[in-house]
């Protein structure tokens, strides 16, 4: 698989991934995600695969500088941040007004 392929088929893995995150929050007030443990670990564990994700984009494929997931890559210990219940009001915050921006702007960069 070309470098190219690669870096397009990661990509799309973390606008899935986003997606998946919007479907279990949608309509979810802070307080119901941070007691819904379930959710909480789903959604975390997701944003683990996003951090993993681009931090593997970051490594490999440093000349896409202009890819807005340098910042997503800090996700990749959200489990981490989840079992020592670590700015879980802060996580929930992004995901609710800035994740699905970042998604919008990966579709529309030219690498999708």
């Amino acid at each position: 698989m070309e470098k190219q392929d690669i870096l397009r088929q990661r990509l799309q893995e973390i606008i899935h991934s986003i997606a998946d995150i919007n479907a279990h929050i949608k309509d979810v007030d802070f307080h119901e995600f941070n007691t819904n443990e379930q959710m909480k670990e789903t959604v975390f564990h997701k944003l683990e695969e996003i951090g993993q994700t681009a931090y593997a984009i970051t490594q490999e494929h440093e000349e896409h500088k202009e890819l807005p997931i340098k910042n997503l890559s800090n996700f990749k210990n959200a489990q981490y941040n989840l079992e020592n219940e670590v700015a879980i009001q802060q996580i929930f915050s992004i995901l609710k007004k800035d994740l699905s921006a970042v998604a919008d702007e990966i579709n529309e960069s030219s690498y999708i």
